[in-house]
C-alpha cells in the first residue's frame, strides 16, 4: 500500500471516528451544521454521478427531494408504521417514480433533459401544494419524534455510504460506460454500450439517495410545507457545492460542501441582507481563479506535501 492510500484510509478512519462521537462534545448550532452538510453531501455526490460522470443534469433534484419527505411523512404520520420501514419506503417511491418518467425523459437530451427533470419537479410541488391528505400549501408534521444525535447519525451513515456507492460504481464497469456516455453518447452506442440501460441504474441510484435524503432531513424540523421540500435552494445549494468542489470529484463534493454551507451560515447570521450577494461573489471569484474547482488544488497540495515524507 502506498502513501497516498495510507493517507486516505488513515484521515478516513480518524474522520469517522471524531464525527461519530461529535454529538456527545460539540453544541447543538455544531451538530445541526454537520447535519445540514450530510444532507447536501448525499445529494451532491448523486449530482457527481448523475451529471459529473454521465452527463445528465438533474435539475429537478428538488423533486426527489420532495417526494422522499412526504412519502416518508405520508408512512409514517399518516399511516403510523415505523421509522425504518417508512425511511426504507420513502427511497423506493423515489425509485418507482424515476422508473415512470425515464421512458419519456431519457428520450431527451442536453438542455431538454435538464428542463424535463424541472418540470417533472415542479408537477409535483403542485400536487401536494393542493393535495389536502397531507395538508396541502399549509404543510403536515411529522409525527416522528427522535433525539437530534440520533438523527445526526442517520444522516452521517447515509452521507458515508454516499461516498461509498459512487467511488464502488464509478470504479466498476458500468462507472466506465457511465463516462463513456458522458464524453459521447452516440460513441458510446456504436461500440455496444446499452446507454438506456446504464442511464437507468445511475437514474435509480441517485434518485433513491436524493429521496432518503430529503426523508431524513425532515426528521430534523419536524414539519413539511411544499415550499420547504420542493424548494430551488437544493438545486442551487447542490449545483453550487458541485461547481466548487469540481463536478468530476468524489472528494471535491465535500470540500465543496462545507464551503458553501459555511459561507450560508456565517454571511446569513452577520449579513443577513447581503448574505447572498457576497456568496455569489465569493463563488465567482474561486471559478476565476481556480475554474475547475478546489479539488484539484487541494488534491494537488496534498500530494506535494506527501512526496516530502
Amino acid at each position: 500500500m502506498d502513501k497516498k492510500n495510507r493517507y486516505i484510509i488513515g484521515s478516513s478512519i480518524v474522520a469517522i471516528a471524531l464525527l461519530t462521537l461529535a454529538p456527545y462534545f460539540i453544541p447543538l448550532y455544531w451538530m445541526a451544521f454537520l447535519f445540514f452538510c450530510f444532507i447536501y453531501l448525499v445529494l451532491t455526490e448523486m449530482w457527481v454521478l448523475v451529471a459529473g460522470f454521465t452527463g445528465m443534469v438533474l435539475l429537478g433534484i428538488g423533486g426527489f427531494v420532495g417526494i422522499g419527505a412526504y412519502s416518508f411523512v405520508i408512512f409514517s404520520t399518516c399511516l403510523n408504521w415505523p421509522l425504518w420501514p417508512s425511511l426504507i419506503l420513502s427511497g423506493i417511491i423515489g425509485v418507482i417514480i424515476a422508473l415512470a418518467v425515464s421512458s419519456t425523459i431519457f428520450r431527451m437530451r442536453g438542455a431538454y433533459f435538464a428542463m424535463s427533470t424541472l418540470v417533472i419537479a415542479n408537477a409535483l410541488f403542485a400536487w401536494f401544494s393542493t393535495w389536502s391528505y397531507t395538508g396541502g400549501g399549509a404543510g403536515i408534521v411529522v409525527n416522528v419524534k427522535l433525539p437530534i444525535a440520533i438523527v445526526y447519525h442517520i444522516a452521517l451513515i447515509l452521507a458515508f455510504a454516499s461516498i461509498i456507492i459512487v467511488t464502488f460504481v464509478v470504479r466498476s464497469n458500468l462507472g466506465l460506460m457511465l463516462k463513456a456516455i458522458g464524453s459521447d453518447e452516440d460513441a458510446a452506442l456504436t461500440v455496444g454500450v446499452n446507454t438506456y440501460t446504464c442511464k437507468l441504474y445511475c437514474f435509480l441510484i441517485a434518485s433513491f439517495m436524493i429521496s432518503l435524503a430529503g426523508a431524513i432531513y425532515f426528521l430534523y424540523p419536524g414539519f413539511v410545507t411544499p415550499d420547504a421540500a420542493f424548494s430551488p435552494i437544493w438545486l442551487i445549494n447542490t449545483l453550487t457545492a458541485a461547481s466548487v468542489g469540481g463536478w468530476t470529484n468524489i472528494g471535491g463534493a465535500i470540500i465543496g460542501v462545507i464551503f458553501i454551507i459555511t459561507l450560508q451560515q456565517f454571511f446569513y447570521v452577520n449579513y443577513p441582507g447581503l448574505s447572498m450577494l457576497i456568496n455569489g461573489i465569493i463563488i465567482v471569484v474561486i471559478f476565476l481563479i481556480s475554474p475547475r474547482g478546489l479539488w484539484p488544488a487541494i488534491r494537488s497540495l496534498i500530494e506535494k506535501r506527501l512526496k516530502r515524507f
